[in-house]
């Protein structure tokens, strides 16, 4: 496959010094073959969607039993590793080794695709991996730093309520509400009664409507000048059907301290934008704010939400 490939040229010019492919289901045809009531139990109801795993209108890509073969795989390959470099005579410790220099990308590049691509010095010809920063209201966090709640200035309601509880038409009249989409409410209600509950991500986001009026976040811009903001998709919206808000044209945003207001680009068919036209500061952090204008943007049908902050 071409994504074999081109992992191994990665590997051959120590841009990454490891990288791990997993055949699931050739890893796991030879107990598929044993008949089902000889098998270990790991490999029974190996290809179960049923009910009792409810993940929203969208089938995943694996069952809960592949998704435990896999992560066993992976665990005991991580495993491996350390006992060999231990009997290699390793210390134990794990040391970072210095980033090497990327070659130039070979496919168009501009400000956008440094999150992908890293981004060219502005003294050299060498390219380097993007210093990204990124603020969620995603959980759970393996990094507390990422919080985007850390970033709010003012603007929000109801962030101190259980995610889980329904919130009402009057808390967003009365500010951008901390809210999660009702099919995760939904899911949460069917796995408690479930004996394979898996894991329940809790994607919440600010959602607002034009009643919310403004929210406001503090960036602690540096040398980064570009900004990447997303919100949430809602499960609970068909594929056919277009969200209710639009980033790029439902809301606007500005920039304090700053008269121009900020250029837009909306990137594709993801909920993402790119915000230009970000003022350099020296000191001090950047306030963004954003309201809805479209007042045709309802709860009924999706309201505006904000969810991730990135900027590098």
């Amino acid at each position: 496959p071409h994504s074999l490939s081109s992992s191994h040229s990665y590997v051959n010019k120590g841009y990454v010094s490891h990288v791990l492919f997993v055949d699931i289901e050739a890893s796991a045809r030879p107990f598929l073959k044993v008949p089902q009531s000889e098998r270990p139990q790991g490999f029974h109801l190996w290809q179960d969607y049923a009910s009792r795993y409810p993940f929203g209108r969208r089938k995943p890509n694996f069952t809960k039993r592949q998704h435990d073969f896999l992560a066993s795989l992976i665990r005991m390959h991580i495993l491996s590793a350390f006992q060999s470099a231990l009997l290699s005579g390793g210390s134990g410790a794990l040391r970072l080794h210095t980033m090497p220099a990327l070659e130039a990308p070979l496919v168009e590049h501009d400000d956008k695709s440094a999150l992908l691509l890293g981004k060219q010095s502005s003294l050299t010809d060498v390219w380097t991996i993007a210093d990204v920063q990124c603020r969620t209201t995603y959980r759970p966090l393996t990094d507390q730093m990422m919080r985007l709640e850390d970033l709010l200035e003012s603007g929000t309601v109801a962030t101190d309520l259980d995610i889980f509880k329904p919130r009402g038409t009057r808390q967003y009249h009365s500010g951008w509400v901390y809210d999660i989409d009702s099919t995760k409410r939904t899911e949460r209600s069917l796995l408690l009664n479930s004996e394979h509950a898996g894991f329940l991500d809790k994607n919440a986001a600010y959602w607002g409507v034009a009643s919310s009026g403004t929210i406001t976040f503090d960036i602690p811009f540096s040398h980064q000048s570009t900004l990447m903001l997303c919100g949430m998709e809602r499960m609970d919206v068909s594929d056919q059907q277009s969200p209710s808000c639009q980033l790029d044209k439902d809301i606007e945003f500005q920039f304090t301290p700053s008269n121009q207001p900020p250029s837009i680009e909306a990137l594709g068919s993801s909920n993402c934008i790119l915000v230009r036209g970000v003022p350099v500061l020296e000191n001090g952090p950047l306030q963004l704010s954003a309201r809805v204008t479209n007042t045709h943007v309802n709860l009924q049908d999706g309201a505006c939400s904000i969810s991730h902050i990135l900027w590098w």
